[in-house]
C-alpha cells in the first residue's frame, strides 16, 4: 500500500499544473505580471522567437527602463538623457537574461520623454510548461494623461470616463529566475 501511495504521489507531482486565468491569480501575482509585461508594451517591443533577439532591439528596449527606473545612474543635460552602456547591460540581463554582445558606445544619448500615449499590459492567462510558463495577455493604450489603475478591469476605466483601447494581444514564454521573470520569446498580435 505504501508503494502504491508513493507512486501515486510521484505521478501527481509530475503532472503539469493547470493554467490560471486572471480571476484565479492573487492580486500580487496580477500586479507583478502586469508590471513585467508593461515594460515590453511601453517600449513597443517587437515579436521575437527564443534565441533570435537582435542587439539593436535589446538596446532600444533597454533605454526606456534605464531612464525611467535608474535616475541616479543616468546623466541628464538639457533635453537629453545619457545612459551608460553598463546600465543597458543591467537592464537587458534583468529582463532577458542576456547582455548586448558588443556595445557600440560607452553611453547612449536620447531625448527626454515627451507626452506620448500611455501603453500597458495585463496578464490574462498563465500556463506552466515544464520549467517555463506560457503567458497570454492584452496590450492597452490610453492618453498620456491616464492616471487610472492599470490593473483594473476595463469596466472601471469606462465608468470613470477614461478612454482606454485594446489594439493588441500577446503570447510570451517566460522563465522564473528567483523572484523575477525572464522573457524567452514574445509574440504580439493585432486584436
Amino acid at each position: 500500500m505504501k508503494k502504491f501511495a508513493m507512486a501515486l504521489l510521484l505521478l501527481l507531482c509530475t503532472l503539469p499544473a493547470a493554467a490560471q486565468s486572471r480571476s484565479e491569480m492573487t492580486g500580487a501575482e496580477i500586479k507583478r505580471l502586469d508590471t513585467f509585461f508593461s515594460n515590453f508594451s511601453e517600449t513597443a517591443l517587437p515579436s521575437f522567437k527564443a534565441g533570435q533577439l537582435a542587439d539593436a532591439v535589446l538596446l532600444v528596449f533597454a533605454l526606456q527602463p534605464a531612464t525611467k527606473n535608474n535616475l541616479k545612474a543616468v546623466r541628464h543635460a538639457g533635453d537629453w538623457a545619457y545612459v551608460p552602456a553598463a546600465l543597458v547591460d543591467q537592464v537587458t540581463e534583468k529582463y532577458f537574461g542576456i547582455k548586448i554582445r558588443k556595445q557600440a558606445q560607452a553611453e547612449y544619448k536620447l531625448p527626454e520623454a515627451s507626452g506620448e500615449a500611455y501603453t500597458f499590459s495585463q496578464i490574462a492567462k498563465l500556463t506552466p510548461s515544464g520549467d517555463l510558463f506560457i503567458a497570454e495577455g492584452l496590450i492597452y493604450t490610453a492618453s498620456s494623461g491616464f492616471d487610472g489603475d492599470t490593473h483594473a478591469d476595463p469596466s472601471v476605466w469606462k465608468k470613470a470616463g477614461e478612454e482606454v483601447n485594446c489594439y493588441w494581444t500577446f503570447t510570451a514564454t517566460i522563465r522564473r529566475q528567483g523572484d523575477r521573470y525572464i522573457l524567452v520569446d514574445y509574440q504580439k498580435q493585432d486584436r
